[in-house]
């Protein structure tokens, strides 16, 4: 498969910053040098990310594809090459150089090669007056694969292990534009499933995401769940489920009236919860919490309209009502940069726990 032309330009017009940043440290070899020739190669990375990205009609991700380039190719191996150059006269700066290009290779390696796979289960406990027995909910989000595999069959078995009496996907299945490839992929997702074994006792639900065609029903045919494509309350086991589509998930202003007994709202994106959301337990998905999370400063992106920090864990949106939102199990896809850094994927498992007064 080609790379497209923005790949190849950007590509070109960095090694060519690259280079004229490594010309000049030859003439002068100090640290100065060097670190303006590095100030040189990240403003053109980002410029032209972001020109590439509008002239090529690529949009954010497409930006970040590019940029991702300039960051994990262009950056370590300028600073690899300024080492070299550097050795004999300014060791020390050599040295610096050497190591932080080493440290942008094992941050690069860690979140293309090993984060993305490294699934973890994550538990949460939820005390609620509403409750009338321990409930175990599983949470499936954001499974977003273009070629359904190892990594999707290992999520769905980690979440049937843990015996959940309620099994909740938010949405975002298969992320392919080819239909043919789209409906290969539904039936692999499918027939993971089935061989899986995915069922609880008080049922399985489903809801779309942005990401998945008018045919992502098709991947429960057969199967023992409930799919909504549109806003509707199912009862089971005395807990009612407010299923949205993915359109009234992304509603500030959406309306769910409250219930009987423990009341939980399933949606693809968090939003909804900025509404009159009257429930016990919203689950929502879509953020990837961020999918790329920095110390200190928290998710880069999370293209929803919710408070940062809501976007991954269990947030106290009101009194009575919490909010989990999942760092789902997939990757952005397309042309967005394949890579998780200190946001590995989950499948999330909520203990609800009746409140004791």
């Amino acid at each position: 498969m080609r790379p497209p032309l923005p790949e190849i330009l950007y590509n070109l017009v960095l090694v060519h910053v690259v280079i004229l940043g490594l010309v000049q440290l030859r003439q002068v070899p100090s640290g100065t040098t060097c670190v303006v020739g590095l100030a040189m190669t990240a403003a053109a990375a980002c410029l032209f990310a972001a020109l590439g990205a509008f002239l090529g009609g690529l949009g954010l991700f497409g930006a970040l594809g590019l940029l991702a380039w300039g960051v994990f190719v262009h950056l370590p191996l300028q600073l690899t090459a300024a080492a070299f150059c550097l050795r004999a006269q300014r060791p020390r700066s050599a040295s610096a150089s050497f190591l932080l290009g080493l440290g942008v290779i094992a941050v690069g390696a860690d979140a293309f090669l090993l984060e993305p796979g490294r699934l973890q289960v994550t538990r949460h406990e939820i005390m609620s007056r509403s409750a009338t027995a321990p409930l175990r909910i599983a949470v499936l989000a954001d499974i977003q694969t273009d070629e359904v595999g190892e990594h999707e069959r290992r999520a769905v078995a980690m979440a049937v292990a843990e015996q959940p009496d309620l099994i909740l996907l938010p949405g975002d299945y298969i992320q392919l534009t080819d239909p043919q490839r789209a409906a290969v992929e539904r039936r692999k997702l499918r027939e993971v499933f089935i061989e899986e074994g995915l069922t609880a006792p008080l049922g399985v639900f489903a809801v779309g995401g942005n990401t998945d065609d008018p045919r992502w029903t098709e991947i429960f045919d057969g199967l023992d769940a409930q799919v909504a494509t549109e806003q509707r309350d199912f009862q089971t086991g005395g807990v009612t489920i407010t299923c949205l589509p993915y359109e009234r998930s992304c509603a500030p202003d959406v309306l769910v009236k409250p219930t009987d007994g423990f009341h939980v709202v399933l949606g693809h994106s968090p939003d909804f919860a900025l509404g009159a959301v009257d429930a016990d337990l919203l689950i929502a998905g879509h953020c990837h919490g961020g999918q790329v999370r920095l110390p200190g400063i928290g998710p880069l992106f999370i293209l929803a309209r919710i408070p940062r920090e809501w976007a991954s864990g269990a947030s106290v949106v009101r009194a009575h009502t919490t909010l989990v939102v999942s760092r789902g199990i997939g990757l952005e896809r397309g042309r967005a940069p394949r890579l998780r850094f200190l946001c590995p994927p989950e499948v999330v498992i909520i203990d609800v726990v009746p409140a004791i007064d």
